[in-house]
């Protein structure tokens, strides 16, 4: 139905070296009931198929250093490994959202999903299978990969875009994100509900963009995070500030200050690798900029 009603089905089909043939099919539809009112809706189902890493790695990571549990206590090594029967994670979704125009001026837009989980990658310990090295003594801890975590995320999205003048827009953002994941009975994983608190569950932006007289804009975006209780980081609030004269079509010198609120920022820990956890500074820099002429 022409500006009324559309409707989307499709799938895709994959076949790899590691998985049999599958199917990851979806469908989409829109509705606009008015000119200024549109909702959507999508339901999907998705792969990510097993890697080389999945199968095939092997490596070792260092656990705890001598002495860490105990005096005397010798260095505890994990032994990393892929398995032959990692099989694909799987993912269920489903989507809805809106979006109107409020006046001519005013435009919001709303979405809500929520995603289900399966056969998630989970790093299996055998403690029955310790190995004791010798010359010189540490413990071999066995890790494998497996497929016995799943979960749920869910969360929603607004967004609002104004246009109070001319000269003067701003645009509003909210999100809202909650994870769980579920280790299974037999699985001896012991990291995977942590991994749920590694993203923000609130965020919130407002950016104002303005332009002033004398072809100067003065651009202001302030953020809210939410903390990171996994990973031992607090909640932080900044800002950023752009002021720009354009000096005719192709000449433009700015001025840029980023995350004026504070010094210096946490923002995430890798947990997964072995890097240097690094923080944002506050910074001031600036730009000349050159375009060509049409």
């Amino acid at each position: 139905m022409p500006k009324r009603l559309r409707l989307t089905a499709g799938t895709k089909f994959e076949h790899t070296r590691f998985t049999d043939s599958r199917w990851q099919p979806n469908a989409r539809v829109w509705w606009a009931p008015t000119e200024r009112n549109v909702f959507w809706g999508a339901v999907a189902r998705a792969l990510r198929s097993p890697s080389r890493a999945d199968r095939d790695f092997n490596g070792t990571y260092l656990l705890f250093p001598a002495d860490s549990l105990f005096v005397g206590a010798p260095p505890v090594l994990a032994r990393l490994s892929g398995s032959p029967a990692f099989q694909s994670e799987r993912l269920k979704a489903i989507d809805v959202g809106y979006r109107g125009q409020f006046r001519t001026n005013v435009m919001v837009d709303v979405s809500i999903f929520h995603n289900t989980y399966d056969h998630l990658r989970s790093s299996e310990v055998r403690l029955d299978s310790l190995e004791f090295v010798q010359n010189p003594f540490y413990i071999n801890v066995p890790v494998y990969a497996d497929n016995k975590t799943s979960g749920t995320s869910k969360g929603m999205e607004i967004s609002l875009d104004w246009h109070i003048s001319a000269r003067w827009r701003m645009r509003m953002a909210y999100s809202y994100l909650d994870i769980e994941l579920v280790p299974g009975v037999s699985s001896t994983e012991v990291g995977t509900a942590n991994f749920a608190h590694e993203s923000p569950a609130h965020q919130f932006n407002v950016r104002s963009y303005l332009n002033l007289a004398n072809r100067l804009s003065l651009n202001i975006t302030g953020r809210f995070t939410d903390g990171l209780p996994a990973l031992d980081i607090e909640q932080y609030i900044t800002a950023d500030v752009r002021v720009a004269w354009q000096a005719n079509e192709q000449w433009t010198v700015a001025l840029v200050g980023r995350n004026l609120a504070n010094k210096i920022q946490q923002e995430f820990i890798s947990t997964a690798t072995s890097t240097m956890p690094t923080a944002v500074k506050r910074s001031f820099y600036g730009t000349i900029t050159w375009r060509l002429a049409r």
